[in-house]
């Protein structure tokens, strides 16, 4: 299959006047052509035999997004750097990952920000696609891109070098609390609440009983349970009642993401105290991606792995 084996970082030509002339190109390309789905399966981009014109489309979407991020930003985003060890340099304000690996026609492109101010540009990124001046609609709906802020730092701090004194060690010692498993442990249940609720209701019941000896992690686990439950009457996480269509389920999920992350962004992006956000707004990003689907029900696919993931959880 045609498929890309590297590419660029775009270091030596954001802001030049070309950069900014492709990027104008390939956004009226994307003014005609701004659903995903639509795009990636029209015979005039794809044969049986070739699928090389998607393949230059999903540069252009590279290139676009890129240059969407510089702007948004007011030309602070920039390509990460790396140390002589290897390590992603946390950078003064925010900049995004190359893409790693290879690509193929019908690959998705989300980016990672890194940096403190990562969760500021990844709400105007959003707001910009929202926007008039953008396309009305989300990056997934368009080109099936999603930005995410904050997420790698937590998520891997080992593969950043520059981080605050102490961050590091303080979230590995949070995520081995009680409180946190718990948090993650209810937000995985939840991402099966989405596709099948009976199963889901069946999950929590045999972890509480798994936890009928641990009064301590079943109140804790009953907490982020509700929390999230809150959290899906504040923004439903399945289609039906007022979200008619993905687009409008997307809309919203982006909406209460960009808050957890702007939030965080507004008081330094780098606290271990800050994991309980980090571990919601991952879960509020994970759910509206459709790919997730077939990993949550290959991972959770039976009541005795739920038993056992909670009594491993306390």
């Amino acid at each position: 299959m045609d498929a890309w084996t590297k590419q660029p970082d775009f270091k030596e030509d954001l802001g030049t006047d070309e950069f900014v002339s492709a990027a104008n190109r390939v956004k009226s390309f994307f003014d005609k052509h701004s659903d995903w789905d639509t795009t990636k399966n029209s015979p005039a981009f794809r044969s049986k035999d070739s699928c090389l014109k998607l393949l230059y489309i999903t540069a252009a979407r590279y290139l676009l997004v890129t240059y969407v991020l510089y702007n948004v930003s007011d030309e602070k985003v920039v390509p990460c750097e790396r140390n002589e060890d290897n390590d992603i340099e946390i950078p003064d304000s925010v900049c995004y990952p190359k893409p790693y690996g290879g690509a193929s026609c019908t690959s998705d492109y989300d980016v990672g920000l890194v940096g403190k101010d990562a969760g500021y540009v990844t709400e105007k990124f959003n707001n910009y696609f929202q926007s008039a001046a953008g396309f009305e609609k989300p990056s997934e709906m368009v080109f099936d891109t999603n930005v995410y802020a904050l997420t790698l730092e937590y998520a891997m701090s080992f593969l950043f070098a520059g981080l605050p004194t102490g961050f590091s060690s303080g979230v590995e010692y949070n995520e081995q609390t009680s409180y946190y498993k718990m948090q993650e442990l209810a937000s995985a249940y939840y991402k099966v609440f989405k596709y099948n609720e009976n199963f889901f209701q069946q999950m929590e019941t045999g972890a509480k009983m798994a936890m009928k000896n641990a009064d301590k992690s079943k109140a804790e686990l009953t907490l982020w349970l509700d929390t999230f439950k809150e959290m899906n009457a504040k923004a439903p996480m399945t289609l039906g009642g007022p979200l008619k269509s993905e687009e409008e389920l997307r809309t919203v999920h982006n909406k209460e993401y960009a808050k957890y992350v702007k939030g965080m962004s507004e008081r330094g992006g780098y606290n271990p105290a800050f994991l309980g956000n980090y571990i919601v707004f991952c879960f509020l990003s994970n759910l509206s991606a459709s790919a997730q689907s077939g990993e949550v029900v290959s991972l959770l696919a039976s009541l005795p792995l739920a038993r056992f993931l909670a009594k491993r959880a306390y």
